[in-house]
C-alpha cells in the first residue's frame, strides 16, 4: 500500500482556509491497523461521502520492513458543519445584542411588533438580562445567521462544536461503526485533536 494512488491527493479541497473560524484545522483522527487496504478504503469512500475531508498518510513506526499504521485526519467544512448543525437541532448561545435590536425593531413580515423588555434603568441592578443566555435551533435559514453568538475568531462553531459534529457526522451520516470496527480489529482507535 506504500505510494498507492489510495494514499496520494486524500483531500478533497485545495483552499487555505476553508472558513472563517478554523475549518482549517484537523479535527479529528482515525487510526486504522496497515494490514487490508480495501477495508480502510471502504471507511474512507464513506467518509467522504458524508462530506468529510480525509488525509491520510502512514506511521512512521515499521512492522517488518512497512508502516505498521495508517493515520486518516478528518475535518468538515463549514457547509458540512451547518448542514450536521441543523439536522441535529444544535443549541446555539444567541447574541444578546442582536436579539435586543431584533425586539426594537420588531418583526413586521411575521407579525411582530416591536417591544422592548425593561430599560436600563430597571434593569441596572439585576445579574440577568432579558436578552442574555439565550439558545436557540441552529438553522440555515440566512436572515438568522447574524443572530447566533459568534467565536473569538467570528466564525459560527467553537472548536468543541466542531468535534461533536464531525463525530456526529462519522457515526449518524458515514454510517462508521467505531466501536464494531475497533472490536474486529480494524481500526485501533478514532479520537478527536487537540488545538
Amino acid at each position: 500500500m506504500q505510494g498507492s494512488a489510495f494514499m496520494k491527493g486524500s483531500t478533497s479541497s485545495s483552499s487555505v482556509h476553508m472558513d472563517l473560524d478554523g475549518g482549517d484545522r484537523w479535527m479529528y483522527a482515525m487510526v486504522f491497523p496497515n494490514k487490508d487496504e480495501g477495508s480502510v478504503r471502504d471507511i474512507v469512500v464513506q467518509l467522504r461521502q458524508a462530506a468529510l475531508e480525509v488525509k491520510l498518510f502512514f506511521s512512521s513506526s515499521q512492522t517488518d520492513g512497512k508502516p505498521s499504521l495508517i493515520i486518516c485526519k478528518l475535518r468538515a467544512n463549514l457547509k458540512a458543519l451547518r448542514a450536521e448543525a441543523a439536522r441535529i437541532n444544535l443549541p446555539m448561545l444567541m447574541d444578546p445584542e442582536k436579539l435586543r435590536a431584533v425586539a426594537k425593531r420588531g418583526l413586521p413580515a411575521h407579525g411582530i411588533e416591536p417591544f422592548e423588555i425593561g430599560d436600563e434603568k430597571t434593569l441596572q441592578g439585576d445579574v440577568f438580562h432579558p436578552y442574555e443566555n439565550i439558545h436557540m435551533k441552529y438553522d440555515l435559514a440566512d436572515d438568522v445567521q447574524d443572530l447566533y453568538q459568534r467565536t473569538t475568531l467570528g466564525g459560527h462553531f467553537s472548536s468543541t462544536q466542531r468535534m461533536m459534529l464531525i463525530d456526529s457526522i462519522i457515526v449518524n451520516v458515514a454510517h462508521v461503526n467505531i466501536d464494531k470496527l475497533k472490536a474486529d480489529g480494524a481500526l485501533h482507535d478514532c479520537f478527536p485533536l487537540h488545538e
